[in-house]
């Protein structure tokens, strides 16, 4: 598998511990963080493929770490999870870098199915 590491922020540790789970199953290579301080770590012993955050995690606003996170790591794409179905909040951590934005609740094929998205993106070259 290609594109295998994966990152969940997420302060909610039975939805993180649960989806982790189900991604390893799947073959995934996958690393959990509930702070900001966590995830940021996290990436700094390895680079993720694809990040997974909710917009809400205890030591960050989400656009500071959804910006904190693209300067250390241009290439991830960083796909929303939340609760929040506000439009407004949507677009704007779209425009801020974020690759996608989904909704919870959420069915685990959409999940992979975003994993796959998002790798086969990260590997297209650019346009020169």
């Amino acid at each position: 598998m290609i594109c295998e590491k994966i990152l969940l922020i997420d302060d909610e540790k039975d939805f993180t511990t649960t989806l982790a789970e189900r991604l390893k199953l799947r073959g995934y290579d996958v690393s959990v963080a509930s702070t900001a301080d966590e995830a940021l770590a996290s990436v700094s012993q390895g680079i993720p493929n694809v990040i997974f955050m909710d917009l809400q995690i205890p030591g960050s606003t989400s656009g500071e770490l959804l910006s904190a996170l693209l300067k250390v790591t241009p290439k991830s794409r960083i796909v929303i999870l939340t609760g929040n179905a506000d439009e407004a909040t949507k677009k704007k951590s779209l425009e801020q870098g974020a690759y996608d934005y989904i909704l919870k609740p959420f069915k685990i094929k959409e999940i992979v199915t975003k994993i796959v998205e998002a790798c086969q993106d990260r590997q297209e070259p650019s346009a020169v």
